[in-house]
Protein backbone atom coordinates (compact mmCIF):
# COMPACT_ATOMS: atom_id res chain seq x y z
CA UNK A 1 0.00 0.00 0.00
CA UNK A 2 2.71 2.54 0.58
CA UNK A 3 4.62 1.54 -2.53
CA UNK A 4 1.16 2.05 -4.14
CA UNK A 5 0.45 5.77 -2.31
CA UNK A 6 4.01 6.76 -3.33
CA UNK A 7 3.52 5.68 -6.72
CA UNK A 8 0.32 7.49 -7.86
CA UNK A 9 1.74 10.48 -6.31
CA UNK A 10 5.08 10.43 -7.89
CA UNK A 11 3.07 10.04 -11.10
CA UNK A 12 1.10 13.16 -10.60
CA UNK A 13 3.76 15.56 -9.41
CA UNK A 14 6.96 16.76 -11.35
CA UNK A 15 9.57 19.02 -10.53
CA UNK A 16 8.65 21.88 -11.72
CA UNK A 17 6.44 24.21 -9.27
CA UNK A 18 4.74 26.16 -8.42
CA UNK A 19 2.87 24.42 -5.30
CA UNK A 20 3.77 21.36 -2.87
CA UNK A 21 3.77 19.15 -5.92
CA UNK A 22 7.94 19.00 -5.58
CA UNK A 23 7.39 18.59 -1.91
CA UNK A 24 5.42 16.19 -1.66
CA UNK A 25 7.25 13.92 -4.12
CA UNK A 26 10.74 14.60 -2.02
CA UNK A 27 8.60 13.28 0.89
CA UNK A 28 7.66 10.21 -0.65
CA UNK A 29 11.04 9.61 -1.60
CA UNK A 30 11.83 9.89 1.61
CA UNK A 31 9.17 7.23 2.66
CA UNK A 32 10.18 5.01 0.21
CA UNK A 33 13.96 5.74 1.05
CA UNK A 34 12.64 4.80 4.77
CA UNK A 35 10.91 1.68 4.23
CA UNK A 36 13.18 -0.16 2.03
CA UNK A 37 16.56 0.87 3.41
CA UNK A 38 17.74 1.59 0.02
CA UNK A 39 17.26 4.16 -3.24
CA UNK A 40 16.54 1.06 -5.53
CA UNK A 41 12.45 2.42 -6.06
CA UNK A 42 12.85 6.07 -4.40
CA UNK A 43 15.98 7.13 -6.45
CA UNK A 44 15.45 4.46 -9.76
CA UNK A 45 14.69 7.76 -12.33
CA UNK A 46 17.70 9.72 -10.39
CA UNK A 47 21.35 7.52 -11.07
CA UNK A 48 23.73 9.96 -9.43
CA UNK A 49 21.38 10.76 -6.50
CA UNK A 50 20.48 7.25 -6.23
CA UNK A 51 24.29 6.40 -5.77
CA UNK A 52 24.88 8.94 -3.38
CA UNK A 53 22.52 7.51 -0.87
CA UNK A 54 23.44 4.06 -1.31
CA UNK A 55 27.02 5.12 -1.38
CA UNK A 56 26.86 7.52 2.14
CA UNK A 57 23.27 7.29 3.35
CA UNK A 58 22.39 10.73 2.70
CA UNK A 59 19.16 11.69 0.37
CA UNK A 60 19.94 15.22 -1.13
CA UNK A 61 16.35 16.43 -1.29
CA UNK A 62 17.09 20.12 -4.06
CA UNK A 63 14.26 19.09 -5.99
CA UNK A 64 16.40 18.35 -9.22
CA UNK A 65 18.60 21.72 -8.82
CA UNK A 66 22.31 20.34 -8.13
CA UNK A 67 24.17 20.16 -11.39
CA UNK A 68 26.65 17.09 -12.22
CA UNK A 69 29.57 19.02 -10.94
CA UNK A 70 28.10 19.30 -7.82
CA UNK A 71 26.43 16.72 -7.08
CA UNK A 72 30.31 15.13 -7.70
CA UNK A 73 31.63 17.66 -5.54
CA UNK A 74 28.83 16.56 -2.85
CA UNK A 75 29.62 12.93 -3.68
CA UNK A 76 33.57 13.43 -2.82
CA UNK A 77 33.23 15.71 0.28
CA UNK A 78 31.15 12.58 1.80
CA UNK A 79 34.00 10.04 0.66
CA UNK A 80 36.94 11.62 1.90
CA UNK A 81 35.09 12.20 5.11
CA UNK A 82 36.94 9.81 8.12
CA UNK A 83 34.54 6.95 8.72
CA UNK A 84 34.12 7.74 12.24
CA UNK A 85 32.97 11.31 11.76
CA UNK A 86 30.53 10.70 9.35
CA UNK A 87 28.84 7.66 11.04
CA UNK A 88 28.99 9.31 14.27
CA UNK A 89 28.73 12.77 13.17
CA UNK A 90 27.04 13.59 10.01
CA UNK A 91 24.74 10.88 10.16
CA UNK A 92 24.88 10.10 14.15
CA UNK A 93 24.28 6.66 15.42
CA UNK A 94 21.58 4.61 14.50
CA UNK A 95 20.41 7.34 12.09
CA UNK A 96 18.77 5.16 9.11
CA UNK A 97 20.13 8.25 6.53
CA UNK A 98 20.42 11.98 6.49
CA UNK A 99 18.69 14.42 4.42
CA UNK A 100 20.58 17.48 3.16
CA UNK A 101 18.00 20.26 1.81
CA UNK A 102 17.89 22.95 -0.19
CA UNK A 103 15.03 24.19 1.24
CA UNK A 104 14.64 27.27 -1.55
CA UNK A 105 15.13 25.02 -4.76
CA UNK A 106 11.13 23.78 -3.43
CA UNK A 107 10.12 27.75 -3.05
CA UNK A 108 6.83 28.70 -5.18
CA UNK A 109 7.75 32.47 -6.02
CA UNK A 110 7.31 34.48 -2.32
CA UNK A 111 6.23 31.41 -0.38
CA UNK A 112 8.58 29.69 1.35
CA UNK A 113 6.70 27.04 3.11
CA UNK A 114 7.00 23.83 0.77
CA UNK A 115 10.74 23.61 1.09
CA UNK A 116 10.34 23.59 5.94
CA UNK A 117 8.13 20.11 4.86
CA UNK A 118 10.49 18.33 2.64
CA UNK A 119 12.71 16.26 5.52
CA UNK A 120 11.70 13.03 7.36
CA UNK A 121 14.65 11.57 8.22
CA UNK A 122 16.30 12.37 12.46
CA UNK A 123 19.25 14.23 11.07
CA UNK A 124 18.87 16.94 8.48
CA UNK A 125 20.62 20.12 7.25
CA UNK A 126 20.08 23.17 4.52
CA UNK A 127 21.87 24.48 2.22
CA UNK A 128 22.08 27.50 0.01
CA UNK A 129 20.99 27.17 -3.92
CA UNK A 130 23.76 28.02 -5.74
CA UNK A 131 25.81 25.56 -7.82
CA UNK A 132 30.21 24.97 -7.42
CA UNK A 133 31.69 27.72 -8.47
CA UNK A 134 28.92 30.12 -8.20
CA UNK A 135 30.69 31.87 -5.05
CA UNK A 136 34.02 31.99 -3.07
CA UNK A 137 35.32 32.60 -0.16
CA UNK A 138 38.25 33.29 2.26
CA UNK A 139 37.42 31.20 5.36
CA UNK A 140 40.62 32.32 7.07
CA UNK A 141 40.17 36.06 6.51
CA UNK A 142 41.62 38.07 9.36
CA UNK A 143 44.61 35.28 9.61
CA UNK A 144 47.55 35.25 8.58
CA UNK A 145 46.70 32.52 6.08
CA UNK A 146 44.15 35.12 4.75
CA UNK A 147 44.62 34.91 0.76
CA UNK A 148 43.54 38.63 0.22
CA UNK A 149 46.40 39.21 -2.35
CA UNK A 150 45.63 36.34 -4.29
CA UNK A 151 42.00 36.63 -4.36
CA UNK A 152 42.49 40.19 -5.86
CA UNK A 153 44.60 38.46 -8.27
CA UNK A 154 41.58 36.55 -9.36
CA UNK A 155 42.53 32.89 -6.99
CA UNK A 156 40.83 32.41 -4.15
CA UNK A 157 41.05 29.52 -1.62
CA UNK A 158 37.50 27.93 -1.80
CA UNK A 159 34.34 27.32 -3.13
CA UNK A 160 31.66 28.85 -1.46
CA UNK A 161 29.00 25.96 -1.94
CA UNK A 162 31.29 23.56 -0.46
CA UNK A 163 32.17 26.00 2.09
CA UNK A 164 28.32 26.51 3.75
CA UNK A 165 28.25 22.43 2.67
CA UNK A 166 31.29 21.46 4.90
CA UNK A 167 29.60 23.91 8.28
CA UNK A 168 26.66 22.83 7.76
CA UNK A 169 27.25 18.97 8.00
CA UNK A 170 29.41 19.85 10.96
CA UNK A 171 27.37 20.80 12.67
CA UNK A 172 25.74 17.80 12.60
CA UNK A 173 28.82 16.47 15.01
CA UNK A 174 27.79 18.43 18.28
CA UNK A 175 25.03 16.37 18.62
CA UNK A 176 27.41 13.42 19.09
CA UNK A 177 29.91 15.11 21.28
CA UNK A 178 30.76 12.93 24.36
CA UNK A 179 30.43 14.89 28.14
CA UNK A 180 34.37 15.06 27.51
CA UNK A 181 34.77 16.63 24.41
CA UNK A 182 31.84 19.13 25.29
CA UNK A 183 34.08 20.33 28.53
CA UNK A 184 37.04 20.37 25.83
CA UNK A 185 34.86 22.55 23.71
CA UNK A 186 33.90 24.85 26.89
CA UNK A 187 37.80 25.13 28.26
CA UNK A 188 38.37 26.37 24.28
CA UNK A 189 36.04 29.26 24.93
CA UNK A 190 37.20 30.10 28.70
CA UNK A 191 40.83 30.03 27.15
CA UNK A 192 40.08 32.63 24.20
CA UNK A 193 39.68 36.44 25.09
CA UNK A 194 40.57 38.13 21.72
CA UNK A 195 39.42 37.71 18.02
CA UNK A 196 43.10 36.47 17.41
CA UNK A 197 42.46 33.62 19.25
CA UNK A 198 40.18 31.68 16.90
CA UNK A 199 41.01 30.16 13.56
CA UNK A 200 38.06 32.10 12.06
CA UNK A 201 39.27 35.35 13.24
CA UNK A 202 37.57 37.24 9.79
CA UNK A 203 34.16 36.12 11.16
CA UNK A 204 31.21 38.46 11.75
CA UNK A 205 33.04 41.45 10.71
CA UNK A 206 36.05 40.46 12.51
CA UNK A 207 34.78 40.49 15.66
CA UNK A 208 35.21 36.67 16.17
CA UNK A 209 35.46 36.76 19.96
CA UNK A 210 32.46 38.03 20.76
CA UNK A 211 30.53 35.64 18.30
CA UNK A 212 31.68 32.59 19.03
CA UNK A 213 31.60 33.16 23.01
CA UNK A 214 28.08 34.05 21.92
CA UNK A 215 27.57 31.08 19.45
CA UNK A 216 29.45 27.99 21.07
CA UNK A 217 27.53 26.11 18.66
CA UNK A 218 29.58 27.24 15.47
CA UNK A 219 33.02 26.73 16.93
CA UNK A 220 33.21 23.48 15.47
CA UNK A 221 31.07 24.07 12.46
CA UNK A 222 33.61 27.02 11.56
CA UNK A 223 36.69 25.57 12.24
CA UNK A 224 36.28 22.87 10.79
CA UNK A 225 33.41 23.16 8.26
CA UNK A 226 34.73 26.13 6.71
CA UNK A 227 38.32 25.86 6.92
Amino acid sequence: ATATAAAAILDGCGQAPCGYGPALVSNARSLLLMYDGNADRALADDATRKAIFQDHSVYVADNGYFDADTLDAIDDFYTNLPVGIMDNGVLGAGTPFATQTVRDAFRCGADDAPGKIISISPVSFNTFQEQLGDRMEDAFSGTTMSNKAVEESGVVRADGLLSVYRHEASHQIDRQLTARQNALKESIKSRCAEDDNWLRAGVSGGDANAFFQGAPQEIIASQWGNQ
